[in-house]
C-alpha cells in the first residue's frame, strides 16, 4: 500500500500491485502442474512476445466506458489496430439483452481525433 499523497497523510493509502522480480520468487516444494524449466521457458516466450511487437500498444486502456451499460471497455486488437470493446452479457454472468449487439467495437484511431474536443466539455466525473 502506498500513501495517496505523502505530503498529506490524512488522505490515506491506496492499494498497488507490483510484480516481484524472479530473484524474490518462492518455488513450492509440492509437485506443480508444470516443471520449473517449462515455466521459465514459457515466461521467456511471453517476454519475447511482449518485446517483439512494440507497436501493439494501447493509448487508452481502462479509460473508456461503454455508452450503453457503463462498463469499462476492454482493450483488444481488431483488424490489425488497437481497439476497445464491450461484451456485456457475453463475457459475464449477467444475461444479455436480446436487443443489444453481441459486441460493441470502436477502434482507437477513431477516438483519438476527438480527445481535444472532449477536454473542452464540462467534466461529468
Amino acid at each position: 500500500m502506498d500513501l495517496i499523497d505523502p505530503a498529506n497523510t490524512g488522505l490515506g493509502h491506496r492499494q498497488v500491485q507490483r510484480r516481484g522480480l524472479p530473484e524474490g520468487w518462492v518455488i513450492s516444494a509440492r509437485p506443480a502442474l508444470v516443471s520449473e524449466d517449462d515455466f521459465i521457458a514459457a515466461q521467456g516466450i511471453r517476454a519475447a512476445r511482449e518485446n517483439a511487437d512494440p507497436g501493439r500498444q494501447y493509448r487508452l486502456p481502462g479509460l473508456l466506458r461503454c455508452g450503453i451499460c457503463g462498463r469499462r471497455a476492454e482493450s483488444c486488437w481488431s483488424n490489425g489496430r488497437p481497439a476497445y470493446r464491450c461484451r456485456y452479457g457475453r463475457s459475464s454472468a449477467s444475461a444479455p439483452d436480446p436487443g443489444r449487439p453481441k459486441n460493441l467495437y470502436i477502434r482507437e484511431d477513431r477516438i483519438l481525433p476527438h480527445l481535444p474536443a472532449l477536454h473542452l466539455l464540462p467534466s461529468a466525473w
